[in-house]
């Protein structure tokens, strides 16, 4: 007899190919309110990101980011406000141009969709009327809506490719969820 192909082994969902949910309880996500400050409560790494996350209290609640470089706990970060400083959140049409930025929304408040991985950004080029341009690490240029949201600087964990991996067992346990 044969054996399964692999498209069908993943359908079927055996343990070799079923998601670990515990790796992806954190949701990422800008708060709702457009204007506010915030203190970063603690930085830490999951399976599930490859980015160290930072969590951030506000006076509603708590939200989670990726981690910018230079982050430390107790730094407190603005949302919504005009100052150009590494870890706020500002409206890209507020922000100048050739300034890095990272976790970029693809609509206004859908909480950020694009650049996330450790060590990236991208870099806003020209602001024309409400439509802002955005060089991605793709090298091309994606047109956003201004009302789009996005974070200052660059995202932190850039050097996690730079140490070889070596063995297959080694990457095994990287991507495997800690209970």
């Amino acid at each position: 007899m044969g054996k399964r192909i692999i498209v069908q082994a993943r359908g079927h969902g055996s343990f070799s190919y079923r998601a670990r949910r515990s790796a992806f309880r954190i949701k990422l996500q800008y708060p709702r309110e457009l204007i506010g400050e915030g203190t970063i409560l603690k930085l830490f790494n999951t399976s599930g990101h490859w980015a160290p996350l930072a969590k951030i209290q506000y006076d509603k609640g708590v939200f989670y980011i990726p981690a910018c470089k230079g982050m430390i706990e107790g730094e407190k970060i603005n949302f919504g406000g005009k100052e150009i400083k590494n870890g706020n959140i500002m409206q890209l049409k507020d922000i100048p141009i050739k300034t890095q930025i990272y976790d970029i929304e693809s609509r206004p408040g859908d909480g950020g969709i694009f650049i996330k991985t450790g060590g990236s950004y991208a870099i806003v080029t020209r602001i024309m009327g409400d439509k802002v341009f955005v060089l991605m690490p793709s090298k091309k240029e994606k047109e956003f809506n201004g009302k789009c949201r996005a974070i200052i600087g660059s995202v932190a964990g850039s050097g996690r490719l730079d140490k070889p991996i070596v063995k297959a067992g080694k990457s095994f346990y990287i991507k495997k969820s800690k209970k």
